[in-house]
């Protein structure tokens, strides 16, 4: 048989809610939805961790981390565009003051 098709997090997040409540058990909820028990125990245990670490501050962190991190590097790619542009600018320069030397022939068009 093959795997069923992912639940949304909106459905997930009602089930596990069901559960930690007591609503139903872990059992009735995987009937419900069609997943098996294990697959609520394990949204439940994502849940409880992701809340524990909410409160810690540790996933802020780490997302605000990650973003720094991405930050400088696309600071470090604009620059290198940059210079990349400025490097062509000049090189299409010299070629437009010095011309194509005789018998060479370029089989691409530099872009404008």
């Amino acid at each position: 048989m093959g795997r069923p098709p992912a639940l949304p997090a909106d459905e997930k997040f009602t089930l596990v809610l069901g559960v930690l409540t007591g609503e139903e058990t872990a059992a009735e909820a995987a009937r419900r939805a069609g997943v098996s028990e294990q697959s609520v125990w394990n949204w439940r245990r994502q849940f409880i961790e992701a809340g524990r670490l909410g409160l810690t501050g540790e996933v802020i962190t780490r997302d605000a981390a990650r973003a720094d991190e991405m930050s400088k590097e696309i600071s470090t790619l604009k620059t290198t565009i940059g210079e990349l542009y400025v490097e062509l600018r000049r090189h299409r320069e010299l070629r437009r003051r010095i011309g194509t030397p005789d018998g060479l022939r370029t089989n691409h068009r530099l872009v404008n």
